[in-house]
């Protein structure tokens, strides 16, 4: 009896490490998994991060869309007072040839 103890010992205590060695290695596969999930992360995380920052230099680099547009709005502007001025002179020698005319 004394000998199916022992024997019933050492297949309890060959079951167990069994069990400790399959536990102790998913437990390195999952922390290894882990660390390259994260890596994976990070990466992802630095790319987007230079691609945001390359469209941000990109922006500045760029002429400022207001500039711009008050630079297109003042040539607008100077357009339409030389076309009023234009029209004012048509205008004034109509009112002259009116006036010479009746007179």
């Amino acid at each position: 009896m004394n000998e199916d103890l022992v024997h019933r010992v050492v297949e309890i205590e060959t079951h167990a490490q069994t069990i400790y060695d399959t536990a102790f290695q998913e437990a390195q596969e999952i922390t290894q998994k882990a660390e390259q999930e994260a890596q994976g992360i990070i990466e992802k995380a630095r790319r987007e991060t230079q691609a945001e920052a390359e469209k941000l230099i990109q922006a500045a680099e760029e002429p400022d869309e207001p500039q711009r547009i008050l630079a297109q709005a003042e040539a607008e502007a100077a357009r339409r007072e030389a076309l009023a001025i234009k029209q004012f002179e048509r205008a004034l020698q109509f009112v002259l040839l009116w006036v010479v005319g009746r007179g």
